[in-house]
């Protein structure tokens, strides 16, 4: 590294969904300047499940220094790379896999690592040489969150917790049809990390557990509630619950069902009725969804109508009336995100119709024009909509998280 050039990571706190600044001091004025960005060990939710984490992520743009020869990301624009214009989280969202490596998903959870932080390391380039790097940790669970494997009779489950700190509100984190246990884990990392407890659940796609979404039992609920009301650390009349897709689908209905044990709810991309069930890319021909034994009613999934909806606007799917799931059952706050532009399913129908039925005083629905099905952690690069300008995507992920986080302490 030159002697007098500075790299500097300017943050409020490490945390993975919280915002930095790259600033460079020390170099030539108005010198043509590249910074390059990887990511080691990343795990990024957003990303195909089998993608090789050990795959570095990266990106780059050049800079033009200031006369003091300084570059900092929230106000120097890049003139060429991964991105261009200002833009301060723009070399971190726009950062993409070197390679595409997929690897096999191992059936046993106690094999899938936690990914608990990842290192982000900074080149600064001047006429084709290196002049200086720095390496710097970001976490997903800071170092004073415990965690925990746990095995209930139909699900698995990560615990998460901040140490020594007692009457904590607690949190289940359910994730959508990819199943398994590392999505719903990385949102229950993060959010223990903000001062919660959460139990990050996986209901199918592991050795001993249902390996389809069918038939889904909804006592897992009950059990993990059971667990978290056991706990010395928690506090038991305090547990919400968090449900993104198929999750909110499942979350949704646990309340229905278990409403009285429930403080608040956060349904993100959700479906207002019980729909078919999934087995691999096949309809199941069953409900995703039992209790006490028995199948609950649910509306059959059809491409044609999935297809009328996406391509024109418009679904005349028949809805089975008993599959319409009784919100007016659930009386804690409750808050819904939905996109406008939901490429699976109509998620923004679904909001209007939950808060038709909703009987809680407190209902907030908060929707967005750009990102479609796939909002999860705030700043995490995000390149399955190509043809929305990135920061539009960025936007929406950072706004829809925030008001995750804040719904949640607050009403927690």
């Amino acid at each position: 590294m030159t002697k007098d050039i500075e790299i500097l990571l300017e943050q409020a706190s490490p945390l993975a969904d919280q915002p930095f600044n790259i600033e460079i001091r020390g170099l030539p004025p108005q010198q043509l300047t590249t910074i390059q960005m990887r990511l080691d060990n990343y795990y990024n939710i957003n990303a195909p499940m089998r993608l090789d984490p050990k795959v570095p992520w990266t990106s780059e743009a050049s800079f033009l220094s200031d006369v003091k020869g300084k570059v900092s990301c929230k106000s120097t624009p890049a003139l060429v790379g991964s991105y261009t214009g200002i833009a301060q989280m723009g070399l971190f969202f726009n950062a993409k896999p070197s390679k595409q490596k997929l690897i096999q998903l191992s059936s046993d959870m106690a094999e899938v690592p936690l990914f608990a932080d990842f290192e982000l390391k900074i080149t600064v380039i001047v006429k084709g040489k290196i002049i200086a790097t720095r390496c710097f940790k970001r976490y997903f669970q800071i170092p004073n969150i415990v965690s925990q494997n746990l095995t209930f009779k139909r699900a698995y489950g990560r615990f998460f917790y901040p140490e020594n700190q007692t009457a904590l509100p607690s949190i289940i984190v359910l994730s959508g049809s990819d199943g398994r246990i590392e999505k719903a884990q990385n949102i229950a990392q993060v959010l223990a990390s903000h001062g919660f407890a959460s139990l990050a659940l996986a209901y199918f796609g592991f050795e001993g557990l249902a390996q389809h979404l069918e038939r889904i039992p909804l006592e897992i609920i009950k059990d993990a509630l059971s667990f978290l009301q056991a706990q010395s650390q928690l506090n038991s009349t305090r547990i919400g619950l968090y449900g993104r897709s198929k999750g909110a689908e499942f979350a949704l209905l646990a309340a229905t069902t278990f409403p009285d044990q429930i403080s608040c709810l956060v349904l993100n991309s959700p479906t207002n009725i019980s729909l078919e069930g999934i087995k691999g890319w096949k309809n199941s021909k069953t409900s995703s969804w039992t209790y006490d034994g028995q199948e609950l009613p649910y509306t059959r999934f059809s491409w044609r109508y999935f297809l009328k909806e996406k391509w024109l606007g418009k679904s005349d799917l028949p809805i089975n009336p008993a599959s319409i799931l009784p919100v007016e059952r659930v009386e804690a706050p409750l808050l819904v995100i939905a996109s406008t532009c939901d490429e699976i399913w109509p998620a923004t129908q679904a909001a209007w119709k939950i808060k038709e039925r909703a009987s809680s005083k407190t209902l907030e629905i908060a929707l967005y024009p750009n990102c479609g099905h796939m909002m999860t952690l705030a700043y995490q690069p995000n390149s399955r909509y190509k043809r929305i300008p990135w920061e539009r995507i960025l936007q929406d992920n950072t706004d829809s998280w925030q008001k995750t986080v804040n719904f949640f302490k607050r009403y927690l």
